[in-house]
């Protein structure tokens, strides 16, 4: 691979990605080469690389964490996609993209508001209890823990979030561990530990669907649905059973085209 690559940058409620539109395989890239350009383990890190391939006349992205593991969905990274291929000129401003979970339509009204569209949610497994906590274990496109907290303080989701996300008994393969508070039936609040990333997240897109599907079965919260992150406010709307189900919110575009 060449050592010299264009990229842009971009972050969605405080997540931030390097992205990178590559006309070959995402596979060139390296898992220590990730970690490099994200700054992994550091307080200035980027939280992922996303490698955009135009496939089957579809743009299709592999997300990385920062630690360089690969993951199947990452909502806030394909809405900062979405932005960066619409201000290049490549796609209009409704479109599809493909991703690890499969085919995702967008709508873009401006940068204050990209839609995502999602899969359904579907409960993996219920009534797990970890480390105090009772949830549920969520697909939204990526695995969740999802538990509902009265409170949510920073150094109890980086604590105990940590150690949910490394048990082997409950999860072998890691997780993505998202605490909740209900503020009122259309307000949740959510904070994410984030496997890959190792750290608690200013936002995790697919977590906070994640969470919002776990209190509407739980008929805490209703449709449409202002979510509360570290790093802003994303909404979700869906149907009563789900099936038609959008995530939008913000972007903000760092760079475009750069290089390192």
């Amino acid at each position: 691979m060449n050592n010299i690559i264009k990229y842009s940058k971009a972050n969605g409620t405080g997540n931030s990605f390097i992205i990178v539109l590559e006309r070959g395989s995402s596979d060139a890239f390296s898992k220590t080469y990730i970690q490099q350009i994200c700054n992994y383990k550091s307080s200035n890190r980027y939280d992922g690389f996303i490698v955009v391939t135009f496939q089957n006349q579809l743009y299709h992205l592999d997300y990385y964490n920062c630690d360089g593991s690969w993951e199947s969905l990452c909502i806030n990274g394909l809405r900062c996609v979405a932005a960066i291929l619409n201000k290049k000129k490549l796609v209009d401003n409704k479109f599809v993209l493909s991703a690890g979970d499969g085919i995702h339509k967008v709508n873009i009204e401006d940068l204050n508001n990209i839609s995502v569209s999602m899969h359904k949610p579907v409960f993996v497994q219920k009534n797990i209890f970890a480390f105090g906590c009772k949830g549920n274990f969520i697909n939204s496109g990526a695995k969740h823990f999802v538990t509902e907290s009265s409170t949510l303080l920073h150094k109890n989701v980086l604590n105990i979030g940590r150690k949910i996300r490394h048990s082997k008994v409950h999860f072998p393969e890691g997780v993505n561990v998202n605490f909740y508070k209900i503020i009122e039936k259309n307000i949740i609040e959510i904070m994410t530990y984030e496997k890959g990333i190792e750290d608690v997240v200013l936002s995790c897109a697919s977590g906070a669907v994640a969470a919002c599907y776990d209190a509407h079965q739980n008929d805490l919260i209703e449709s449409p649905c202002t979510i509360k992150v570290l790093g802003g406010v994303l909404f979700c709307k869906f149907n009563a059973d789900w099936s038609n189900v959008w995530l939008s919110g913000p972007v903000e575009i760092e760079a475009i085209d750069v290089y390192y």
